[in-house]
């Protein structure tokens, strides 16, 4: 149903099958195939067609703006997709051993799947890490190493 919604939104906004040809890479007797099942299954006629080009009926003016809301809709989302898939950078993890074995791995293998661009240097040590000196972005620790200048 949506490819027709979509199909119905171009027509309209290029005021003719004919013009509509070139913007969807379609002809213009598949367009007109497509609005009229569109109609079909929504029990109305949205557009009047005259030798001048189309006109909206009430029914389509109301079809046609849901179809916009659609539009921006599906844009708008790609758009969050590409934003978000588009992450990118590394960060630097101080742990022990058991942490990231029992903790974090399989998170932190979830998270790169879905940013893969995101790179992650883990250093494992067991023992208490400077974590300016080592020059981690985080430290994931069992213990708390009452430092003032850490962020906890």
């Amino acid at each position: 149903m949506w490819d027709k919604m979509e199909t119905f939104y171009h027509v309209v906004k290029a005021g003719s099958f004919t013009k509509a040809e070139s913007v969807l890479n379609k002809s213009q007797s598949t367009l007109s195939r497509t609005v009229g099942i569109l109609e079909q299954r929504l029990g109305h006629r949205l557009l009047k067609r005259h030798i001048k080009g189309l006109e909206l009926t009430r029914k389509g003016a109301e079809v046609f703006l849901t179809a916009q809301r659609m539009l921006m809709d599906v844009e708008g989302m790609k758009t969050n997709l590409n934003e978000k898939t588009g992450m990118k950078g590394r960060i630097r993890i101080s742990t022990t051993h058991a942490i990231w074995n029992c903790i974090l791995l399989n998170p932190i293998l979830e998270f790169n799947r879905i940013y893969p661009n995101v790179l992650f240097d883990v250093f494992c040590d067991d023992h208490v890490v400077d974590i300016i000196q080592n020059e981690v972005d985080m430290a994931v620790c069992p213990y708390d190493p009452y430092d003032d200048n850490l962020v906890q």
